[in-house]
């Protein structure tokens, strides 16, 4: 049997074919949001670079991944970052440093580019869950079990200040507001407090809104409203810098580990216990949609710079993108 001659035409026609199917196939992965795998183990924080591209995932594997935003690849992976687990990850204001915060007490400063080891802030006596710069990227706070706020200055490699037993039994969350000149601490006294910073001066004590221990915070990027979200599954938002309650939320996530404000302040996304997302109005607190695809805990929830997009991520090891405009999944 002579083989068969293939009309050069066709051949064209069909690479042609095959090429559109390839490139069909690359839309619709995108299209389907595809999450970010390769962690071992829980993942505790997110946090995404100030110009949008990168995102930096801190896990109980003990280790650091420093992604690339728009292609999911992993750039950069620190693989004993913390003994015992990751609990915090924050970029600095040019996104050239990250800092850390773990298990073993101590935060510490690493360079982006590099992966690199810069330094060991060591002073806690107990779990580290926060580590946050603040928005000059001149000191960085940090917050745990042993109840005590250490503001570290980032170009002396010191300890600046010490807020002693900030929050009896431990600091949940911390957030700066008011351009850097006040900080918000939260914690499981089921109080939130501000603070002028640097001085730590103690300006205000909120109490008795909050029935559980307060174990996240999120705050708007102009500032104005700051939301705080409780054990129990409640959330509050709070006009800032006076902390005026505005609204309560009451969700469907029990255990409000996520917490994260739309960049105008007009939505707030919850993720907590069971698993879904639910995505709310900030005024006149209303639900417009939940998110579901992650099968277990969320632990961390970050808008991306333009607003454009939701990441979120958790037990399950998996960073998950939503498209913050689209209804994922309707409410129900």
């Amino acid at each position: 049997m002579q083989p068969e001659v293939m009309d050069p035409m066709k051949t064209i026609r069909c690479m042609i074919a095959l090429g559109f199917m390839i490139f069909s196939h690359a839309v619709c992965a995108q299209d389907e949001e595809l999450p970010l795998t390769g962690h071992q183990n829980h993942i505790q924080s997110i946090a995404i670079s100030g110009d949008g591209k990168l995102i930096a995932s801190g896990s109980s594997d003990y280790s650091i991944r420093i992604w690339n935003f728009k292609e999911g690849v992993a750039l950069t992976t620190i693989k004993r970052a913390h003994d015992k687990g990751v609990n915090s990850v924050c970029f600095n204001p040019d996104g050239t440093l990250l800092a850390s915060a773990g298990y073993d007490a101590t935060v510490k400063l690493w360079d982006v580019k590099t992966g690199g080891e810069l330094h060991v802030f060591e002073g806690h006596t107990n779990r580290l869950d926060n580590a946050v710069f603040s928005p000059d990227g001149k000191y960085i706070v940090s917050g745990g079990v042993d109840s005590h706020i250490k503001i570290w200055n980032v170009k002396k490699r010191t300890l600046e200040k010490t807020l002693e037993k900030a929050h009896e039994f431990g600091v949940g969350a911390l957030a700066f507001v008011k351009k850097g000149k006040m900080l918000i601490s939260c914690g499981f006294d089921k109080s939130i407090k501000h603070w002028a910073f640097p001085s730590g001066k103690l300006i205000r004590t909120l109490k008795d809104d909050h029935e559980d221990p307060i174990i996240s915070l999120a705050v708007s990027k102009n500032g104005k409203l700051a939301a705080s979200g409780c054990k129990g599954g409640k959330v509050f938002i709070w006009q800032m810098p006076r902390g005026r309650k505005v609204g309560e939320i009451t969700t469907d996530v029990d255990h409000v580990h996520a917490l994260a404000i739309g960049p105008r302040g007009k939505k707030i996304v919850v993720g907590g216990l069971r698993g879904s997302l639910e995505v709310w109005t900030t005024r006149k607190p209303k639900l417009i949609h939940t998110l579901k695809g992650h099968t277990d805990i969320v632990k961390t929830a970050v808008y991306s710079p333009d607003g454009k997009w939701i990441v979120t991520a958790g037990n399950d090891k998996e960073i998950r993108f939503w498209k913050a405009g689209a209804r994922t999944k309707s409410a129900e």
